[in-house]
């Protein structure tokens, strides 16, 4: 076999290969619902299976559909499956010979779209409510949950949980989330560790409660309106900024 043989050869192999799958998955199917008898559809895949067993070009795929047809002329599931065939190769041929044009259209269009998307998809800060968030997080895979009488929903983004509400008097939406620390947490230890946060992070606030916990929050201002897209891309910032802030816990504060 030379150097040029090679790459037609692997590429009849591999076609043959897909040909037998999809016949025998076709086969299966059609016993299953009743179509074709076990036996015949056994024999069919047997013919297909010795006529590709050495394949070297791509015709032995065609000359196989041929002697199918041919031995069992009768069967309609065949007649279906060496249909599908037929389609599957005109359309992959045309793909082949005219991918680049295909190609540069299905891009445009795709990028057409998005502008056009994005574009119209700015939203009014009245229109952030507790249930757009909710569906807004749910669509970005978020886990969202309501809680607080439904005027607050908690999400987590990458293991970061976070609550998110927005006042409907106001135009600021606010992230939050809570954390106890151990009992033998100084006051000094957490005030010098919320210090270091809000110093070296500034999208986040870090705060000591009355509780003695600590508080991490932010504030997004969507006067003006906003885009769907930016909501989800700064509440992810957000909670990656949290997660930044408790990688700063060195000395075990945080329970």
């Amino acid at each position: 076999m030379t150097n040029e043989e090679r790459p037609l050869v692997a590429a009849a192999r591999g076609q043959a290969e897909a040909y037998l799958t999809e016949l025998r998955a076709f086969m299966a199917e059609s016993v299953a619902a009743g179509t074709t008898p076990e036996p015949e559809a056994n024999a069919m895949l047997a013919y297909a299976e010795l006529s590709l067993s050495d394949v070297t070009s791509s015709e032995q795929v065609s000359n196989t559909s041929s002697g199918l047809k041919q031995r069992w002329p009768d069967s309609e599931p065949l007649r279906t499956f060496l249909l599908s065939q037929v389609i599957g190769l005109a359309l992959g041929s045309y793909i082949e010979e005219n991918y680049d044009e295909l190609s540069t259209k299905l891009r445009r269009t795709v990028n057409e779209e998005k502008e056009e998307a994005v574009s119209m998809d700015v939203i009014s800060d009245d229109t952030v409510t507790p249930v757009f968030l909710f569906d807004l997080f749910d669509a970005a895979f978020m886990k969202p949950e309501f809680r607080d009488e439904r005027t607050c929903v908690r999400i987590i983004d990458d293991s970061q949980p976070l609550n998110v509400r927005k006042n409907s008097d106001d135009t600021l939406v606010y992230f939050s989330v809570g954390y106890s620390c151990r009992e033998s947490a100084t006051l000094a230890d957490k005030l010098l560790y919320v210090n270091l946060v809000n110093d070296s992070l500034k999208l986040v606030r870090a705060s000591v409660m009355n509780d003695g916990g600590i508080w991490f929050d932010a504030y997004v201002n969507v006067d003006g309106g906003v885009t769907r897209k930016n909501l989800v891309l700064c509440t992810k910032r957000i909670a990656s900024a949290i997660r930044a802030a408790l990688s700063k816990d060195e000395k075990d504060l945080i329970e």
